[in-house]
């Protein structure tokens, strides 16, 4: 290939970059929205203990945790919620790698809820 050959492969190729670059970020939106709409019961209960552990804000102004429950349920797009299932989905997602089954995970956060308040 001569030198103009070689631009317009790269150019072509740089195109076809943008694209899929454009693509994989609407998948992740379209994964992350999903991933908000559905919380297991794991995640949901993992995620309560997490919060219990390491929340140290005033619940009274300083942590919406126990505002966000319009019509008596959790609502898990709440800034408070949203954040601790994103620990609670990190900590199940580095249990999974080590073939850890669902029960024991939530012994091991138990575990360490005990831990960190005492």
């Amino acid at each position: 290939m001569n030198k103009d050959q070689l631009k317009l492969h790269l150019c072509a190729l740089e195109g076809q970059e943008k694209e899929l670059s454009s693509t994989i970020a609407d998948l992740k939106v379209k994964i992350e929205a999903l991933d908000e709409e559905q919380v297991t019961e794991e995640e949901a209960e993992i995620t309560k203990l997490l919060h219990s552990a390491l929340c140290h804000h005033n619940h009274d102004d300083g942590c919406g945790w126990f505002y966000e429950f319009p019509n008596g349920e959790i609502n898990w797009k709440g800034w408070a919620h949203k954040e601790y299932l994103k620990m609670a989905r990190r900590a199940i997602d580095a249990l999974s790698y080590r073939n850890i089954c669902s029960m024991t995970k939530i012994d091991l956060v138990q575990a360490f809820f005990v831990a960190v308040k005492g």
